[in-house]
């Protein structure tokens, strides 16, 4: 077990907004107890995390949307494939996030007929609450993304 107190030398002087104070960090560390305690302190509950992964996800952090797409993906990676992290030269991934159901307000009719039963009102209202869920996202290197990035 570690004391960090004031005399362990691990305090820390504090400067900002023409104030300076000392604070003193007394806290009795027990390694895994303690890694356990700031993991659950910073974690999501159950329920938010749940919410979080059904809801409109890659609006909420297309970052995590993308990690989950990628983990997803990593067992049909094959050698001959970049890597799913990988960028081009510009900056931009090779592999892209892309949507499966249809963004725009102009759903296709094939769409409407499919997913609203012909009722388009319905399927605008299944398309604002789906659109960006994990089940209408994919993560895929198009041509125009591999051509743009030579391997």
């Amino acid at each position: 077990m570690a004391s960090f107190g004031a005399d362990s030398g691990l305090g820390r002087q504090v400067e900002g907004g023409g104030r300076s104070f000392r604070a003193d960090f007394s806290v009795q560390l027990t390694g895994p107890v303690y890694i356990k305690r700031r993991l659950v302190d910073v974690s999501a509950s159950d329920s938010a995390f749940k919410e979080r992964l059904e809801g409109p996800i890659y609006d909420v952090n297309p970052d995590m949307t993308r990690y989950i797409l990628t983990v997803l993906a990593k067992p049909s990676v094959t050698k001959e494939m970049k890597g799913l992290w990988e960028r081009c030269p510009s900056g931009n991934y090779v592999w892209t996030i892309e949507h499966v159901f249809p963004q725009g307000e102009n759903i296709p009719t094939s769409w409407v007929e499919m997913i609203g039963g012909g009722d388009k009102s319905k399927a605008q209202e299944i398309q604002s609450s789906r659109v960006h869920t994990l089940g209408s996202l994919t993560i895929t290197a198009t041509i125009r993304s591999r051509a743009a990035c030579p391997s």
